[in-house]
């Protein structure tokens, strides 16, 4: 297999004189000189029309704010298959007889002959912002693998099986009515889609409100909080929006004909939720997708309640304009995540964590359950309740001030013998300027390489 080539990367508010005219100017520069391992391309402005000039193993265009037309050819064939991505804030339109070719020449396999899956699929991601989605009649997408090989069942032959993946992203019709069930998308006419195990359509709903965070972050900014009570409620409404499409029979036997009727056995038509921000988000908590599952269009795929996770998944998007902090874990298997020591609360155990890993508390307002030992550092801002000075943004077993009562901070011993007298607090994020002793009279080592107050008493 070769080498993937050259690759070439532009993003900019746009392009000398018109868009259209100058892209296709580049691109064939791009072609004269060879550019054909990868083209990435994002514009801030205006709209784009692309004839036949973009080649290349891995093509991605993208517009912010503005409409895509594709003409003519994207050509992303080649010994690999390839992947081409294109995405518009304003609409993406593949006109008539327009071609998205990413098949690969080559069967990728094995030392024993078998063929290997991932690099034998190739991929067209088609997104339109909040713009109607629109495939005219006779668009060709080309996602097939292996096209040299022999067909059969033996080493390195070609086995039959598709393993390309499509995957169309348009916005709901009014989406703040979860019952009107219908999606800015045109694909009545006849369509070419070939080697494709997988057609996906996603119907988004974008929800750039999100709820603010109540507690006050460490940064002191605000925040958008995303919990699972939060997704729970959009679930909801996805729920009502996929019964209300399944229902509509102008959406399904209108809007979606060429993929319904020609690609039944690979088409399946699922929710999306998009959360946007300008500022920073925060996942406040453990996220259990797992129990979000829709009913299908697809004659294989069939939710019932018998069987936990059956049914359509659907498709969660986060994107910040600041910082994404995840204060939790994220699952979306085929049962709830197992039980762990934080399930009734935030727990943070005696001694050090492995590896040097950090306790966070994701909610504010918290306490300790146990009587903690202070040391004389007075903080101005918060006092515990059992009248003890607290050192700045730390608690105990480097808790995270304000505290809430529910949980449970426990102090490391001092490891000489016959002593209960709790030492400084582990996990401290910097050295104080003083040195507490333990109850045999004797500093503690301090070891900034690791960042904790370590137990060992200093030598007589």
């Amino acid at each position: 297999m070769p080498y993937a080539g050259a690759g070439f990367t532009l993003r900019a508010q746009g392009l000398a004189g018109d868009l259209s005219s100058a892209f296709a100017t580049l691109n064939q520069r791009l072609n004269d000189g060879g550019v054909h391992g990868s083209r990435r391309f994002q514009f801030k402005q205006g709209d784009l029309q692309i004839g036949n000039g973009v080649r290349a193993n891995q093509v991605q265009v993208s517009l912010d704010n503005g409409h895509l037309r594709v003409n003519g050819l994207i050509d992303a064939s080649g010994e690999r298959v390839g992947s081409i991505r294109l995405a518009a804030g304003n609409g993406l339109t593949l006109a008539q007889g327009a071609v998205l070719d990413a098949h690969g020449s080559v069967l990728r396999v094995d030392s024993y002959g078998k063929i290997i899956d991932s690099p034998n699929r190739a991929t067209v991601e088609l997104n339109a912002g909040a713009g109607q989605l629109t495939l005219a009649r006779d668009v060709r997408i080309d996602l097939r693998h292996g096209t040299d090989a022999p067909l059969g069942g033996g080493a390195g032959q070609h086995d039959g099986r598709e393993r390309g993946t499509l995957a169309l992203y348009a916005p709901r019709l009014r989406a703040d009515d979860p019952t009107h069930g219908d999606i800015a998308i045109d694909a009545s006419q006849t369509l070419s889609i070939l080697g494709a195990q997988r057609i996906d359509l996603f119907a988004m709903a974008r929800d750039d409100a999100a709820p603010q965070g109540v507690d006050p972050h460490v940064s002191g900014k605000p925040y958008v909080q995303i919990d699972q009570a939060y997704l729970d409620a959009r679930h909801a409404q996805s729920v009502q929006f996929i019964d209300s499409a399944l229902a509509n029979t102008a959406l399904v036997n209108g809007k979606l004909a060429g993929l319904v009727k020609g690609y039944a056995q690979q088409f399946h038509l699922r929710p999306g939720l998009e959360v946007i921000t300008d500022g920073d988000l925060v996942i406040s908590g453990d996220l259990d997708l797992s129990r979000y599952r829709y009913a299908s269009l697809n004659p294989n795929v069939h939710k019932t309640g018998a069987v936990y996770g059956s049914g359509e998944a659907g498709s969660l998007s986060l994107r910040a304009g600041g910082d994404v902090e995840v204060l939790g874990s994220i699952n979306d298997g085929f049962a709830p995540p197992s039980e762990t020591q934080d399930d009734g609360g935030w727990v943070l155990l005696e001694g050090r964590l492995a590896y040097g890993a950090q306790v966070v508390v994701p909610n504010g307002g918290s306490s300790c359950t146990r009587a903690p030992v202070f040391w004389p550092a007075r903080c101005s801002t918060t006092t515990c309740r059992y009248r003890r000075a607290c050192w700045p943004r730390a608690l105990c077993c480097q808790c995270v001030q304000p505290f809430r009562p529910r949980s449970s901070c426990r102090l490391a011993p001092c490891s000489r013998r016959r002593s209960t007298t709790p030492t400084a607090a582990r996990h401290w994020r910097r050295a104080p300027a003083w040195r507490p002793r333990c109850a045999w009279k004797r500093a503690c080592n301090w070891a900034p390489a690791r960042g904790w107050w370590s137990t060992r008493p200093s030598r007589p």
